[in-house]
């Protein structure tokens, strides 16, 4: 019977060659893009966290997978471990007195693993839920963590999150209470600046400052100055939209849903019956940036050989399931 995620469609939709190499030759880079790193590292903090473990461990492990990296791939992730580190403390200080209570499966906050018979006795609709949220009033949200970079993403990308609808519908088939709609949990991977401190003393209260008020307030205690005296800016600061962590909340139309299945389904069926043999290629002025397997196509394109490529670049699939893969809204 086949198996289909949200991802494996995807990825069939945007290119069937880049699923070739992902699920019939079941390949992935050795190294991961700078901001899917990012996402993967926000979302194993945020699961340890969620499960009463200690986050820093698992930011330990990163620091430990760096330190035996070259200079050359520290260059290209720049201070990764230390910014993460301040953006996933950031998190806990925004969200740790009024976050949601999770529902627990086998002891675990997070990653519920969900398979759902799609097409009868043809194909099974497989994911892994975030999480699973409960607030003050008793309603459930599905959560989902997404990482960004600069700008929080339009609602436009939100309605094109098709992951998190489908969970919506399988969710009560696996068990879960019937969600009352999705929440997408947004953290952005860039920490809160740290306010410059000045020759003359004190520090800068420059109203375009990229920061929370959590952050500043921090600098101030460091420096120990006088809360007072940073009213202004801690007020400023405190009245403004919180770019860096913020929750979107929205009830799902059944309606969507309905169309989301329908499209989903054929995909499955033109996968079933072609997935192995088509190889066709959407060549695009995005593939550059937004394809794992850009350096692998164009090699191919120019009739190189590729063995030697896919053994220094590639790698066997690690996580065949998916559990792990994260999307990144990056702009």
């Amino acid at each position: 019977m086949l198996k289909i995620s949200n991802a494996k469609a995807k990825t069939w939709r945007r290119c069937p060659n880049a699923y070739h190499y992902k699920y019939i030759e079941n390949i992935e880079p050795r190294k991961k893009k700078p901001a899917l790193l990012k996402g993967s590292m926000i979302h194993e903090m945020i699961d340890a966290w969620r499960n009463g473990e200690d986050w820093e461990e698992v930011l330990q492990k990163y620091q430990e997978e760096y330190d035996k990296m070259f200079i050359e791939e520290k260059e290209e992730y720049g201070d990764i471990i230390a910014d993460m580190g301040r953006v996933m403390q950031g998190y806990v200080n925004h969200w740790g007195g009024r976050d949601l209570k999770y529902i627990e499966v086998n002891g675990s906050a997070t990653e519920h693993h969900i398979e759902v018979e799609l097409i009868p006795n043809r194909v099974l609709f497989t994911g892994v839920i975030d999480r699973i949220g409960v607030d003050k009033k008793n309603r459930v949200w599905l959560t989902e963590t997404k990482s960004f970079k600069k700008k929080l993403p339009k609602e436009d990308i939100r309605m094109s999150d098709l992951q998190t609808v489908l969970y919506y519908w399988a969710a009560p088939k696996c068990g879960f209470p019937t969600p009352d709609g999705v929440m997408w949990d947004y953290v952005k991977t860039k920490p809160p600046t740290i306010p410059e401190e000045l020759k003359r003393g004190g520090l800068s209260k420059k109203k375009n400052i990229d920061t929370t008020y959590e952050t500043y307030l921090a600098a101030i205690e460091y420096y120990e100055l006088e809360v007072s005296d940073y009213a202004d800016i801690l007020e400023d600061l405190r009245s403004r939209p919180n770019d860096f962590y913020r929750r979107v909340y929205r009830p799902t139309p059944d309606k969507l849903i309905d169309v989301l299945l329908k499209d989903l389904k054929e995909t499955a069926l033109v996968i079933e019956a072609v997935g192995d043999k088509v190889r066709t290629r959407h060549l695009s002025f995005d593939c550059g940036w937004s394809c794992n397997y850009n350096s692998l196509c164009q090699a191919e394109l120019q009739g190189l050989d590729t063995d030697y490529l896919r053994s220094k670049e590639y790698q066997e699939r690690r996580d065949p399931d998916e559990s792990k893969e994260v999307e990144t809204e990056e702009d």
